[in-house]
């Protein structure tokens, strides 16, 4: 009895060992499973992730190059255009409005020719002013000054009586018969002046200053 008793025991441990190793397998080959499928779940989302980086760094390159490209062939805008139109208007030095010399000879102030214009004749003197009204000594003593001193530009020669009333001018001015000059100089200024106080051709003369000379054939005098 005590046998049998014993053989019944042992096949009952047995069985449970058996049980016990199977139920371990199954353990261990679920565990398995479930560690695979969370690795490889992790797997693809890890790359996911990577595509969805590389496509939008790709995007956002296209973008910035599409961007330069319209910045770099935008078309000038219209005040853009006005303004580089407009440089070398914007940069040329405005001329101040002259305020008048007063002069005793030529009314109560006399106002001077801008000295800038389109020149009559070429050479060293630039004539703003009619040439062909002038005086012929008067005209002489001009080119000479230019020749010994420097560039000369004429203001004014004959005038209107119309325009001199304009400028102030005295009533019997020699401008009105072409018998008077205003013209400018650069340098050499008292040399200038030196020289036509000593022409015998010169009879009124006046140095307004900055190197602007009237001079006349009346009667020899200076103010």
């Amino acid at each position: 009895m005590y046998n049998l008793c014993s053989r019944a025991i042992a096949h009952v441990a047995g069985f449970s060992r058996l049980t016990m190793l199977v139920i371990a397998t199954l353990v261990v080959s679920v565990s398995s499973n479930v560690v695979t499928s969370s690795a490889h779940a992790d797997f693809i989302r890890f790359w996911e992730e990577a595509d969805n980086k590389a496509a939008q760094a790709k995007k956002s390159f296209a973008a910035r190059k599409a961007g330069n490209y319209k910045a770099a062939y935008k078309p000038k805008s219209k005040k853009r255009r006005q303004k580089l139109g407009g440089y070398a208007e914007k940069t040329e030095k405005v001329r101040k409005k002259s305020k008048g010399v007063r002069v005793a000879a030529l009314g109560n102030s006399y106002y001077p020719s801008p000295s800038s214009g389109k020149s009559l004749s070429g050479g060293s003197v630039r004539w703003v002013a009619s040439a062909g009204c002038l005086d012929s000594g008067l005209k002489a003593i001009v080119y000479r000054v230019a020749a010994n001193f420097g560039p000369v530009t004429v203001n004014s020669t004959c005038r209107s009586k119309g325009r001199n009333r304009a400028v102030g001018g005295a009533k019997r001015s020699k401008h009105l018969s072409g018998d008077a000059v205003d013209f400018r100089v650069r340098s050499n200024v008292s040399a200038v002046y030196a020289y036509l106080r000593s022409s015998g051709g010169v009879g009124g003369l006046k140095h307004y200053g900055g190197g602007l000379f009237h001079i006349d054939n009346g009667e020899r005098r200076s103010w």
